[in-house]
């Protein structure tokens, strides 16, 4: 317990410490302000609760309300980044440190965790973990979709590159098997298309859109990154969530105004999140610039096969387009494209 306090601690005095280097610049920021409160309040919370790390409950509080402020404090980098098109002279560090920054409270959560086997989401609860996961996997795609369409910058980048693809696959695979999967019979609804997409494990527009994306970055990697693994000896045994459908793909390059939030928000206090036409009950950075292996918590496989895990993604995305989303506006035609260049 002492050591858990030590560590949350030291943690949030460095975070508390970057906050003030970037006040200046963030000041009139929305997200710097939220992020400023959460960071208050918690403060408050922390001297009333000398004994935090002693409850499960206090220790899940503690926890979700530091995660929040991190993410919003993050978010001001990330937009920043998007709006500006990943400026050549300056992203690659500020994404390191951004992903740094949301992977250092995956570990400090994975410590805090109760039992031998660590879950993050035992701390942070399914909607935070998922969002941390997605955060990390949507920023790395929206620099590839940047870079992918500088042939100069490219060739210049390549290697980080397609470490980003990799990484970028890798934390949007580890937000879609956050929740265990449901059964069917397990789900109360009438509504026989949201019973579909949830065992599926779509509980909202952002689930089906990172399959999207996971389809894009493997093509992405194949593409300018000929030399990978043989596809044939994927196993299975990889895989641990089902066949998933994946949605609507907005234009390559085109920015989204919460492409690093979508509806997976910072906020738990949500008891519904919706697809599409359809609404579903559901439960200044200053890190060290390093290596996107260096920064990548969920890199634990040691082989990769984007051939297998795309047709996977774009298969189950094509699926779920032609059933349950079939009249709610989603498009499938870079999919099949995609698709067909992966079956080649």
């Amino acid at each position: 317990m002492a050591d858990e306090c030590k560590n949350f601690e030291q943690e949030f005095d460095d975070f508390l410490a970057q906050c003030r280097k970037s006040s200046d610049l963030l000041s009139r920021n929305v997200f710097f302000i939220k992020s400023q409160g959460k960071c208050d309040s918690l403060k408050e919370y922390l001297k009333a609760n000398l004994d935090w790390a002693a409850s499960i409950e206090k220790k899940q509080y503690v926890m979700q309300e530091y995660v929040q402020a991190v993410l919003d404090y993050t978010f001001c980098y990330e937009d920043s980044l998007t709006d500006s098109e990943f400026p050549e002279s300056e992203c690659r560090q500020i994404m390191d440190s951004i992903i740094k920054s949301l992977s250092d409270v995956v570990f400090l959560a994975e410590s805090m965790s109760p039992g031998i086997e660590s879950k993050v989401d035992a701390i942070l609860g399914v909607d935070l973990t998922e969002c941390i996961h997605w955060r990390r996997g949507a920023l790395l795609y929206m620099y590839a979709a940047t870079v992918v369409h500088i042939p100069a910058r490219l060739n210049k980048e390549k290697q980080y590159f397609v470490q980003c693809l990799t990484n970028g696959v890798n934390f949007l695979e580890s937000m879609l098997s956050t929740r265990s999967p449901v059964v069917k019979d397990d789900i109360l609804s009438n509504d026989e298309a949201s019973t579909d997409l949830v065992s599926q494990g779509l509980y909202s527009d952002t689930h089906v859109l990172a399959m999207m994306y996971i389809g894009e970055m493997c093509y992405w990697y194949i593409h300018h990154n000929p030399i990978h693994p043989e596809d044939s000896i994927y196993a299975a045994s990889h895989r641990h969530i089902q066949p998933q459908p994946t949605s609507e793909h907005k234009t390559i390059a085109e920015k989204q105004d919460n492409s690093t939030g979508a509806s997976i928000e910072t906020e738990t206090e949500s008891t519904s999140v919706s697809l599409k036409g359809i609404s579903i009950p559901s439960e200044n950075l200053t890190a060290q610039s390093s290596t996107p292996e260096q920064s990548v918590d969920c890199q634990k496989q040691s082989e990769f096969f984007p051939v297998k895990i795309g047709r996977h993604y774009l298969q189950c995305y094509i699926n779920a387009v032609n059933g349950p989303l079939k009249h709610a506006g989603w498009d499938m035609d870079r999919a099949n494209e995609l698709l067909q260049h992966l079956d080649e």
